[in-house]
């Protein structure tokens, strides 16, 4: 598990990306995005068991996380992004 520190950094750069996202569409929603970014990061960071190398849809012998509110996919896509499921910089 990753310390309260490191949880915290995270989760701070992830807002970062939140804004930096809903800015550069010039739309969405940030609100929803900023809110839940503490609970992503520990779910990601600190919770579930997953590997972004192995990673398949099925997600067999990983945890799985499924969002069903799309208003919150920037938090989504900037989790993913900084657990190593593709690179940042496609955040842009």
């Amino acid at each position: 598990m990753t310390d309260t520190i490191e949880l915290g950094r995270i989760s701070t750069q992830v807002r970062r990306d939140v804004l930096r996202m809903v800015t550069s569409a010039g739309s969405g929603h940030p609100g929803g995005s900023l809110s839940i970014a503490d609970v992503m990061t520990c779910l990601y960071f600190g919770v579930m068991e997953h590997n972004p190398a192995t990673w398949t849809r099925d997600a067999k012998g990983q945890d799985a996380f499924i969002l069903s509110a799309g208003h919150l996919a920037p938090v989504y896509y900037s989790v993913l992004a900084r657990a190593g499921y593709f690179p940042v910089s496609e955040l842009s």
